[in-house]
């Protein structure tokens, strides 16, 4: 504001009243317009407490916005009221319900993993001491403003990394991802469960292979994400079967106390059309090779796509040559990854924007 009125004010500068003050004027009225524009009035928000650190977020959005079709992380913007008017709206990446629901109340358009912040904000943020995050935890479930869908960078760019018909080089599609990360992971994975969606074709001869990488300190989450995958895994299968689908999913929590080494899972899992997750044995405990049971507190059948670590992923080894990656996490997880595709043929590595 001191800019504008500094630069404006001097009459020897004509460009200041052509250019800065309509351009002023608009943003304040793009400003005025956002706070109405794609708001979800009275959202009906489901909250699903993962654990200390991490919480899924349910909620229904009207169904008149054709841009999110073929996006993969949709992006919605955030805030719980009462919030101070210096606060401005906080943007999370969504994962879309397109038929395989992973809450017990099914009744939701959107969800998304958001990581819970406990720090106190120093110093506060118009009065405002716990973060955000922490207060969608405790807020009322009426008190949620969220915005959306709106798209990025990244969310419309993974659609385009798939092959189409015609091309040459052969390609293999990696996300990789650490912590609340795992909710593009999950949308691109509801994408390939739909039998609506043409874009993300799996039988394309020139698509070598879809790969999820993922990292999480936290045992709750990594259980969440473990049963989440399952579960549209399950519905991919039947649409497109797994020849083409690799999940690594990692939990570095204890791992120096935690002796097993689960790069190998002596799991099986076939299911034809007749079949659903009802006929699968889900009462048997999961077990590494030597036998160990798997410490989790939930048991599943899963398909042997899905490799669980407890240990640190060799990303340089997972990520091949001709890769579109596409990365999210922290700033240490994306440097990791960027380390791992130096010196590989041919991969083309895409970092959101956050």
């Amino acid at each position: 504001m001191l800019y504008f009125v500094d630069i404006v004010r001097r009459h020897s500068h004509p460009h200041s009243w052509v250019l800065n003050t309509p351009v002023f004027v608009l943003w304040i009225l793009d400003k005025v317009a956002c706070l109405f524009w794609r708001l979800i009035k009275s959202p009906n928000v489901i909250r699903e407490r993962i654990s200390d650190d991490y919480v899924a977020l349910y909620w229904t959005a009207n169904d008149q916005y054709p841009n999110d079709i073929t996006a993969v992380g949709s992006n919605f913007f955030m805030i719980v009221e009462p919030s101070s008017w210096v606060e401005s709206r906080h943007p999370f990446t969504s994962f879309k319900n397109r038929g395989v629901s992973l809450a017990e109340a099914g009744h939701y358009t959107h969800g998304a993993v958001i990581r819970t912040f406990h720090n106190a904000r120093k110093p506060p943020l118009g009065g405002e001491i716990r973060s955000h995050t922490e207060r969608f935890v405790k807020g009322s479930p009426s008190s949620f403003s969220i915005w959306g869908p709106f798209q990025g960078h990244v969310t419309n760019l993974i659609p385009k990394a798939f092959p189409k018909d015609g091309e040459a080089q052969e390609r293999t599609v990696v996300l990789a991802g650490s912590g609340s990360a795992v909710t593009f992971m999950i949308d691109l994975m509801s994408h390939l469960s739909t039998a609506e969606d043409t874009t993300f074709d799996l039988k394309n001869d020139k698509l070598k292979q879809v790969i999820f990488l993922y990292s999480t300190r936290d045992q709750s989450l990594y259980e969440w994400v473990i049963h989440a995958m399952t579960t549209l895994a399950h519905a991919i299968n039947k649409k497109w079967g797994l020849d083409k689908i690799r999940i690594i999913l990692a939990c570095t929590a204890n791992k120096q106390s935690n002796k097993l080494n689960l790069r190998s899972i002596s799991r099986t899992f076939s299911m034809s059309d007749s079949e659903d997750e009802s006929d699968l044995d889900s009462s048997t405990a999961c077990h590494d090779i030597e036998g160990n049971d798997i410490p989790l507190s939930h048991s599943y059948s899963y398909p042997s796509c899905i490799e669980l670590l407890h240990d640190r992923v060799d990303y340089n080894g997972q990520i091949p040559d001709n890769s579109a990656v596409f990365c999210q996490g922290s700033t240490g997880f994306k440097d990791a990854i960027a380390k791992a595709c130096r010196g590989k043929e041919g991969v083309s590595v895409y970092f959101d924007e956050g």
